[in-house]
């Protein structure tokens, strides 16, 4: 295990052998960091969270309750309370673009935001600047590009 920089580990928090981590970071109260996981800057872990085998984030926000699969990669991404993620997912930074009035604005550096309580299959692309809402489902292999509505299912 590596740690570099200022990182803050809560009490009870396992962080398991070949996981290399960057701060600035803050990893909760009773979390599980799995087997060579890479935390890079700038990414905050909620208690009670699992972050599994294989996995990268950087600059995140993961908060409290949530389970990121083995050989997921996250780079700022918003995964709120409760969120479960299978295996591989992919939420990339990249460009997004957003339109208020009817002037369109580029946006740099956007990640996705994942809501309260969400489902995750194996497997799924969320494409930076993505909103997914509360308690949606998502069925593995799927690519979501846009805004999903809370409670809403992809198949």
């Amino acid at each position: 295990m590596t740690i570099k920089g200022p990182v803050s580990i809560g009490a009870g928090t396992r962080i398991r052998s070949g996981c290399y981590i960057e701060g600035p970071v803050a990893i909760g109260e009773g979390c599980d960091i799995g087997p060579n996981v890479v935390i890079m800057p700038s990414t905050s872990i909620g208690n009670g969270t699992i972050i599994e085998p294989m996995s990268y984030l950087n600059n995140c926000l993961i908060m409290s309750s949530v389970r990121v699969g083995s050989h997921s990669h996250l780079s700022h991404a918003v995964l709120d309370d409760g969120v479960r993620a299978k295996a591989g997912l992919m939420a990339p930074v990249g460009v997004s673009y957003s339109r208020v009035d009817r002037e369109l604005f580029k946006l740099t550096d956007v990640g996705a935001l994942v809501g309260q309580d969400t489902l995750v299959g194996s497997r799924v692309v969320i494409s930076a600047g993505s909103v997914i809402g509360a308690a949606c489902r998502i069925e593995d292999g799927v690519k979501v590009s846009g805004n999903l509505e809370n409670r809403s299912v992809v198949v």
